[in-house]
């Protein structure tokens, strides 16, 4: 089944990629909160938000407020 011309095949890709860039990137974190926070940066990235600011990314992963992010890019190790 596809939708709007993207396959399945396509979109299991896509994560199988996004999971490569997890395994080279998360070592460069020495927490684990650190990591999901950047996979999740990069999630709302790549998501369909029309703006990119750390609101409609927030919104994009689930989150009700962009603080955790806003710590992340501005204080995290």
């Amino acid at each position: 089944m596809a939708v709007s011309g993207i396959s399945i095949e396509e979109v299991k890709g896509w994560k199988e990629e996004l999971d490569e860039v997890e395994q080279r990137i998360g070592a460069r974190f020495s927490r684990s909160e650190p990591r999901r926070r950047a996979m999740e940066y990069i999630t709302g990235l790549l998501s369909t938000a029309e703006r990119k600011n750390l609101w409609q990314l927030a919104e994009a992963i689930g989150e009700e407020t962009p603080y955790g992010m806003q710590f992340f890019l501005s204080r995290a190790e």
